[in-house]
Formats: C-alpha cells, sequence, structure tokens
C-alpha cells in the first residue's frame, strides 16, 4: 500500500487550484443500494410501459385522467431513482472556496446540482451532528435511538440558517477539513460562546 500524498485521504482529495481551493469528497459505494436501485428500476420500466399502453388504449376521459397523473408521478419516482443510482455509481461532492464564495456541487453522470454561497454571508464552520439515514438520504429530523449513521458532516451558518454539507465523510475527515478551511479563512471560525448564554 502507498503512503498517501498530502492532502490526499480515502474519502477526499484537496487541491489548489485557479479560483481557490477544491475538496473532492467521494461517497461511499453502496452495492446493496445499488443492486436494490437497479431492480427497482427495471421493475419501473416495465410498469412505465404497460401504464403508457393503457393510457394510449383507454377510451374513457376519467380512466385518461388518472392514468395521466399516475403516469407523471410514476416518471418523477424514476427519474429520482435513476439520479440515486448514477450518483452511488459515480457521484461525488465538490466544494470550490476562495475569498469570495464557496461552491457546492454535487456531481454524477449525466446530471448535477450546485449551489452558491458568498462568503460574506458564511458564519460559524464547524462539524455537525451526523444526520440519520433515512432511505440513502440524510435528513434533518431528530433521529430514533441507534439509527444514527456514524459520519461526520460539515456545517456552517449561511444568513444565519444551518447548511449541511459533506455527508458521506467520516468525522475525523469532517474535522480535518474543518481545521483546513479555518487555517486558510479565520473569519469561518466558530465565534466562542459569551460568558453569560
Amino acid at each position: 500500500m502507498q503512503p498517501k500524498a498530502p492532502g490526499q485521504h480515502q474519502s477526499y482529495r484537496i487541491s489548489q487550484g485557479r479560483n481557490g481551493l477544491e475538496i473532492t469528497i467521494d461517497p461511499k459505494r453502496q452495492a446493496a443500494q445499488s443492486l436494490i436501485l437497479v431492480l427497482w428500476l427495471v421493475g419501473w420500466a416495465a410498469g412505465e410501459i404497460a401504464v403508457l399502453r393503457e393510457f394510449t388504449d383507454s377510451s374513457g376521459d376519467a380512466n385518461r385522467i388518472m392514468l395521466a397523473v399516475f403516469l407523471v408521478a410514476w416518471t418523477l419516482a424514476g427519474l429520482m431513482a435513476a439520479k440515486a443510482l448514477l450518483f452511488s455509481l459515480g457521484g461525488r461532492e465538490r466544494l470550490r472556496i476562495n475569498s469570495v464564495e464557496l461552491e457546492h456541487r454535487l456531481e454524477a453522470p449525466l446530471v448535477g446540482q450546485h449551489k452558491t454561497y458568498e462568503m460574506s454571508r458564511i458564519s460559524n464552520l464547524r462539524v455537525g451532528r451526523p444526520a440519520p439515514a433515512r432511505y440513502g438520504r440524510p435528513t434533518d429530523r431528530r433521529p430514533r435511538k441507534g439509527r444514527i449513521r456514524q459520519s461526520g458532516r460539515i456545517s456552517f451558518d449561511y444568513d444565519g440558517k444551518p447548511v449541511g454539507i459533506g455527508q458521506s465523510l467520516s468525522k475525523e475527515d469532517a474535522e480535518a477539513i474543518v481545521r483546513e478551511l479555518h487555517n486558510r479563512f479565520r473569519h469561518l471560525e466558530p465565534s466562542a460562546p459569551s460568558k453569560g448564554s
């Protein structure tokens, strides 16, 4: 096994790019989850074809309306499952941080989403509490005992509202990234609580 280069870790990589510090987070690949999604999508495709046939063969207006509503919902569910499958097979989370903005990207083959945060509106960068897993996706609801996924997440306040990123990071990796960001961007450090609070 080769030693890791500086800035290289098992679940993330840090590098200095032209437009700022870049952090790439590779999610934990879960073969069982991917297999379940593939099987579900096979069933979804069969259902989609059957409903489309029924829709085209249907003559009653009420029946066609009901089938159209079902078809729209079923199609959206399939698209969401396909997006989750693409992310589980080849997705990653990317952060680009400079003195002006923090850009957060979720990337997967054929799909992606991103959000940009102004650095002047970010405060209190910290390691947040692990989020419970719900159908493979983190939620902010309070978990039942024993159902917390043992991972850290990076949290910060944006205009006073909490934001969480880096859901697949271990607590140790999240702490290392937060330390690195505090060293480079001092204004992101949490302010010490006052003695009266």
